[in-house]
């Protein structure tokens, strides 16, 4: 058996958790797959559900550090506002279809597991909410955002469409659509709806 690292049990765990669920997932399955004696993995983590919460937490923080990394900085007419919106769509987007193990971690397992799960996932998608209201309310300050609109409700929406279609993409759908096509369509509803 060769020595497994942290990062090592933590990809297993991820692989394992987003194609046979936390309940099918064994301890027993996660070491073999990296090659690790039983009694090796408890150094690293008590239990199934303390590697659980650690692959979930690490995807929770990933993906908001992907929205995150879009600086505001030069957003200052409706050229920049757009490019700024697109590069956020593009990494929830991209992220997703990056990080496959992750997504349906995210999307799919998680969600619903039990008040634990849910409130990681929740607390995820507010602080990604907490950034998209920040740009949002940027964009009425410089008087290209509608002043009345609820800058909150708009940016959870938006998470939404983004959440959704990575779903749909994950699963298959839009096979044929890259995903910053993706993000760009999501970004040019927000803009300019859906008139001609």
């Amino acid at each position: 058996m060769h020595t497994a690292t942290r990062t090592d049990i933590l990809a297993a765990a991820s692989r394992r958790f987003s194609t046979q669920g936390f309940h099918a997932t064994s301890v027993s399955q996660i070491i073999g797959d990296v090659g690790m004696a039983q009694g090796s993995f408890y150094n690293y983590f008590r239990n199934k559900r303390a590697i659980f919460d650690e692959v979930l937490r690490q995807t929770c923080d990933d993906i908001c550090r992907r929205v995150e990394a879009v600086p505001f900085v030069g957003v200052n007419d409706k050229e920049t506002y757009a490019q700024a919106g697109i590069r956020i769509a593009e990494a929830l987007v991209a992220y997703f279809s990056e990080n496959r193990d992750a997504a349906r971690l995210f999307l799919w397992d998680a969600p619903g597991l039990d008040r634990e799960a849910d409130a990681a996932i929740a607390a995820a998608y507010a602080r990604i909410a907490s950034y998209s209201t920040k740009y949002l309310e940027h964009g009425q300050a410089l008087g290209i955002v509608r002043a009345e609109l609820a800058a909150q409700i708009v940016a959870q929406g938006l998470i939404g469409m983004c959440a959704h279609l990575s779903k749909v993409f994950i699963s298959g759908g839009f096979a044929e659509t890259p995903p910053d096509k993706i993000a760009g369509t999501i970004l040019s509803v927000h803009l300019h709806g859906i008139f001609a």
